[in-house]
């Protein structure tokens, strides 16, 4: 992301920290893990959001065609919290709808599909 280095290295920190902890803290049974998220529609992001181009500029890259709600991203987290992720630990979960998947262009126009 051009001009995106110091984001870009604060969340490469946090997945960091979240692995090196998970390994330190594993044999006091606590787990640590993180979660990615991709774009949220919130008031923090209604820079983005609110404005139609960069916005489109943003669904192009998410398969799902849309911004997450806050509650698809908290949902992701109290399973990782909850006793059902009991043996999980030092996990990265992208929760992004899918926009870590889409580095190239859709192209399928080009294809005559």
């Amino acid at each position: 992301m051009p001009g995106g280095s110091p984001y870009a290295t604060g969340k490469a920190g946090v997945e960091m920290f979240g692995k090196n902890a998970a390994l330190e803290l594993a044999a006091h049974r606590i787990r640590v893990n993180t979660v990615l998220p991709g774009l949220v529609d919130t008031p923090l992001v209604a820079g983005v959001t609110g404005r139609q181009p960069l916005l489109d500029g943003f669904l192009d890259r998410i398969p799902m065609g849309r911004p997450a709600t806050p509650a698809e991203i908290a949902a992701p987290c109290l399973y990782l919290a909850s006793d059902d992720a009991g043996y999980i630990t030092g996990a990265s979960l992208t929760v992004d709808g899918g926009w870590e998947l889409s580095n190239y262009p859709d192209l399928t126009a080009l294809s005559g599909r």
